[in-house]
């Protein structure tokens, strides 16, 4: 009986690309696509509609037209004054976190100036002598 085949190994060019993690994770730092508002998207074909235009160059919207941008614009609104409150939220967040911080920060430097237990004044200790 003859051995079995073994299995053809994976070609390295049709695999995922060889590039350091460190690059891979900066692009999760790129910035996102700009996602147009779907609000201003039907309002700028509503302004640019030309058979919503008199010859004097004025602009007429149909009640029907009027009665969405009333709606989105109150929508936009409400997802604007949500969106502010949670920046406050998170800005206290972050207050808080930087005063934790700069506690942890103090209390680090506290431990960093005092003597280990058991040197002498003429004795380097080990995280002296290292740092």
């Amino acid at each position: 009986m003859a051995p079995p085949i073994p299995p053809t190994p994976p070609d390295p060019k049709a695999t995922a690309s060889n590039a350091p993690p460190e690059d891979a994770m900066e692009t999760e730092h790129s910035p996102l696509p700009h996602v147009p508002s779907v609000f201003l998207t039907f309002l700028a074909s509503v302004i640019g509609n030309p058979s919503n235009r008199a010859p004097n160059g004025t602009l007429h919207i149909n009640p029907n037209s009027l009665s969405v941008i009333q709606q989105m614009m109150a929508a936009e609104a409400t997802r604007l004054a949500q969106m502010d409150k949670r920046m406050d939220q998170m800005a206290k967040l972050l207050e808080t976190f930087k005063a934790r911080l700069g506690s942890l920060e103090n209390a680090c430097g506290l431990v960093a100036t005092r003597k280990p237990a058991g040197t002498s004044t003429g004795q380097k200790s080990y995280a002296g002598a290292t740092g």
